[in-house]
């Protein structure tokens, strides 16, 4: 069973659960404030509610699972919401999507996780038939026959008495490697998260191709990246390590393990904007730029508060700061980004304009203003836009693209 939800849509709490009602039982809240307590306070709870912010995604409990998916505009459809968010992660994390998004009857019955399972499931089967990656490996073993080079300070130590046996170093290639490990244990988790016995099954059935590979909770794979050999590994590892970065497993109260995958918005829709908009900057942008601090100390001469605005784009004239925020806005900036701007401004000398971009929601419409900072040393511009996501839907994103040029022009 799955309770689906939107964010700042409200779950109440009552003796019994109801999830038709959309509705959890006082047993439910308890499972999900520690839940919330371990991720860091993604809800904001009230006197018989709770409400997700922001954060969206799947937690399972025991015997269902809450899906949250992100409130974009005024859209109150679960396929359409969940269509969205699959093209902002696939765009955002650079990730194929087959067929595009477009599963509604999945989508309907299994929930968004289940839609990037099954993706991810028919990368690697792919990756199966096309022969997956093997690499040398070093062995130094006791072999009845010799194989590569006879170790012969180890053979007379170990073998002076037994001359049947000989001290071998050898390699071979081996399925055993980085991206066979991170490949197992993506597998691994999304079946622990999935609500489809299709994906279940299908999941089990690849796995079978790495039974040889060992099973490593502990390997490295935020660094993991594909060398030239094995380029066409990368839309995998992008995918395992998206998976991976927000998959989360704790113990209820009640000792049973809770399971969770839950995506920042504020993290995906700054990726997917600046993703969007490096395809029509290239170089001339980049992201999260930190070259400058804000203060220095008089004392002793040492720079603090750096500054890291999501995007800085150089231009001919000047240089543009562009932030984006996911949060509600009405017509005018929120108090705290006009600082935030003010202060990327001061410091950034060839800077004399900001933009802040919000997603267009049922609160707004679409936004194009103009503000000018008072500052009588400098000139500096504020300019607060809004995308609208349900551009998303189009077959193509020509309107999308054209809104996001218009961004910095306009």
């Amino acid at each position: 069973m799955i309770l689906r939800v939107l964010e700042h849509q409200k779950i109440y709490i009552k003796k019994l659960r109801d999830l038709a009602k959309v509705q959890i039982s006082q047993a439910d809240a308890e499972i999900l404030r520690i839940i919330d307590q371990k991720n860091g306070f993604i809800f904001k709870w009230g006197n018989d509610y709770v409400m997700p912010q922001q954060w969206v995604g799947v937690i399972t409990f025991k015997d269902f699972s809450i899906e949250i998916l992100p409130k974009i505009s005024d859209i109150k459809d679960a396929v359409q919401s969940s269509e969205i968010l699959c093209k902002m992660l696939s765009v955002a994390y650079d990730v194929p999507m087959k067929n595009g998004v477009n599963a509604s009857v999945k989508l309907i019955s299994n929930g968004l996780v289940d839609v990037l399972i099954t993706n991810y499931v028919e990368l690697i089967k792919k990756y199966i038939q096309s022969g997956p990656v093997l690499e040398y490996k070093k062995y130094i073993k006791n072999l009845k026959s010799v194989k590569g080079n006879i170790l012969f300070s180890e053979q007379i130590n170990r073998n002076s008495v037994n001359l049947t046996k000989f001290i071998c170093k050898y390699s071979k290639m081996d399925i055993d490697n980085k991206y066979n490990k991170v490949i197992k244990l993506t597998l691994i988790k999304m079946k622990s998260l999935s609500n489809s016995n299709i994906n279940i099954k299908s999941i089990n059935n690849v796995l079978s191709a790495f039974e040889n590979v060992q099973t490593d909770y502990n390997i490295d794979w935020k660094n993991l990246q594909a060398d030239k050999a094995h380029y066409k590994l990368q839309d995998i590892i992008n995918i395992s390590q998206l998976f991976l970065d927000n998959y989360s497993v704790s113990l209820s109260a009640g000792n049973y393990t809770i399971i969770s995958l839950l995506f920042d918005m504020n993290k995906i829709f700054e990726k997917y904007i600046y993703m969007k908009l490096k395809r029509i900057y290239k170089q001339n942008l980049h992201y999260q730029y930190s070259k400058e601090f804000l203060l220095e100390n008089i004392q002793t001469g040492r720079l603090g508060v750096k500054l890291k605005p999501d995007m800085y784009l150089k231009m001919p004239e000047s240089d543009i700061v562009i932030d984006t925020k996911w949060k509600k806005t009405g017509t005018n900036i929120k108090e705290s980004d006009a600082y935030q701007m003010n202060a990327y401004m001061s410091v950034l000398n060839n800077t004399k304009k900001s933009i802040v971009i919000y997603p267009q929601n049922s609160y707004s419409a679409k936004i194009n203003n103009l503000y000018k900072i008072r500052d009588l040393q400098k000139e500096k511009f504020i300019s607060v836009k809004t995308v609208d996501l349900k551009l998303l839907l189009d077959k193509n994103d020509c309107r999308l693209v054209e809104r996001l040029k218009s961004l910095v022009s306009e």
